[in-house]
């Protein structure tokens, strides 16, 4: 919605946000993180969720991999402890 609300502002092209589309897969489980270096959570503002997302994904990310949040309310250090490796 928000892609196609920015095309309507003329804001991008209908390709750029159709080729953004096509850049976006789901994945059946979290398996399909393994491989990436850097994961940016972006559940609703519940800090359950988060905690659960930093879990299950920290457990299968390498040891280089980096799990961000963007949120703007619950403090990252409470987040980080659901992880397996807090520091990362």
């Amino acid at each position: 919605r928000q892609l196609a609300r920015a095309v309507e502002k003329e804001k991008i092209g209908a390709a750029d946000a159709e080729a953004a589309l096509g850049r976006i897969a789901s994945v059946g489980g979290t398996d399909a993180f393994a491989p990436c270096d850097l994961v940016i959570e972006a559940a609703t503002e519940r800090e359950a969720i988060k905690r659960q997302i930093f879990e299950t994904v920290g457990k299968v990310l390498g040891p280089q991999a980096i799990l961000a949040s963007n949120t703007s309310s619950i403090p990252i250090t409470r987040l980080a402890q659901a992880a397996p490796d807090a520091g990362r």
